[in-house]
């Protein structure tokens, strides 16, 4: 069992992460995940997008993935409507979870459903599809062209990266403030993953990014 995915790393209540509205201990979240898992199952979809600010939300649906084996595709928010229109049709999505349902209209004309829920607004696809064998999460970039290009990662690659910054850093986070996306690898991994094993608090907001902060 991977460290960051291992029930007994959450059996404590110091607090994990703080976002806009609220804050939520680690073994709240291990709770929130559980659940957040048996939700995703249910709809019998194994590719699924993930269109939310940084937020407790998007930490909940990327480790219920993980839990659940289903193949995650984090959906940039600064990404254009046709950028993100080619990874929906790309990566062949058949959910997407969003904080932002005006905008789905404008992205994919394959919904066949929308349900509220405590992640956000679900959309699920006219298509089902099964998720990608060992590939857990597919990361993708804007692209030296202009369409978006992706790498699949699986369990064991995120394992080794992880494994790595946890030996480098985790002597040094006590507290981490997300700067970046959560869609972005690097924070993703460096700044999530890196900081649940180091058992340390990170901090969350829509409002403030590094791509939205000027000089």
């Amino acid at each position: 069992m991977h460290h960051w995915l291992d029930e007994r790393h959450y059996h404590n209540n110091n607090i994990a992460f703080v976002d806009d509205n609220r804050s939520i201990t680690y073994r709240e979240l291990w709770s929130e995940v559980i659940n957040a898992k048996n939700q995703l199952l249910a709809h019998q979809r194994g590719r699924i997008g993930l269109l939310l600010g940084n937020s407790i939300e998007w930490i909940v649906v990327d480790l219920a993935c993980s839990l659940a084996n289903l193949t995650l595709v984090p959906l940039p928010e600064f990404f254009s409507n046709e950028q993100l229109s080619y990874i929906i049709s790309t990566a062949c999505l058949d959910l997407i979870i969003t904080d932002n349902s005006d905008r789905m209209s404008d992205i994919t004309s394959n919904i066949s459903q929308q349900l509220s829920s405590s992640l956000g607004e679900i959309f699920l696809l006219q298509e089902k599809q099964s998720a990608i064998e060992q590939v857990r999460k597919i990361t993708f970039t804007s692209g030296s062209t202009g369409e978006p290009s992706g790498v699949c990662l699986s369990q064991q690659s995120l394992d080794a990266v992880v494994q790595s910054f946890t030996h480098s850093l985790s002597h040094y986070v006590g507290r981490h403030f997300c700067l970046l996306p959560l869609s972005t690898l690097l924070e993703n991994v460096a700044g999530i993953y890196t900081s649940i094993s180091a058992n340390a608090t990170v901090y969350l907001t829509k409002t403030i990014s590094i791509y939205n902060l000027k000089p």
